[in-house]
């Protein structure tokens, strides 16, 4: 059964993310992450988009990104920037093997009743599971409150 392909609209912003195999932390350490911003940078110089924001939350990578008029589909963009994080690190780490687990989720952040609230909201959401996860050493701690709007439901 095929997936449903993903429509690509110009000028939207959209939030990408992708999950490591089997939930590892494998985007945790540093060198991880200072590679995945020269993969961005790469990618830029590659294809035709605006890069919003990028974080490597532990065993999650958000990426929000907005379409420009006249772009290309961003698929390619994102399978480029997963390739060259699991080809740099498995390199690094004399790994073979899958580094990512499925496919990327989309979501089109100007796509809902009330864009500012939906973006602030995903960045918190993304905040809070980086400091759940326990990547910045501070183990159980609540979510914190969103600033606007009703909680995102998990």
């Amino acid at each position: 059964m095929t997936q449903k392909k993903q429509t690509w609209l110009p000028a939207v912003t959209y939030h990408c993310e992708s999950r490591c195999l089997e939930d590892r932390n494998l985007l945790s350490e540093k060198w991880v992450r200072e590679m995945a911003g020269r993969v961005m940078d790469r990618a830029r110089e590659k294809y035709n988009f605006e890069l919003v924001d990028m974080k490597c939350a532990g065993s999650r990578f958000h990426l929000t990104i907005r379409t420009v008029e006249g772009a290309e589909n961003m698929t390619p963009v994102i399978r480029y920037v997963k390739a060259q994080i699991a080809e740099g690190y498995n390199k690094e780490t004399k790994r073979i093997g899958p580094f990512w687990n499925g496919r990327s989720k989309y979501r089109i952040l100007g796509d809902c009743e009330n864009p500012a609230v939906t973006f602030i909201n995903q960045a918190c959401t993304v905040s809070d599971s980086s400091v759940n996860s326990g990547l910045y050493g501070m183990n159980n701690l609540m979510p914190s409150p969103r600033p606007f709007g009703p909680p995102l439901s998990h």
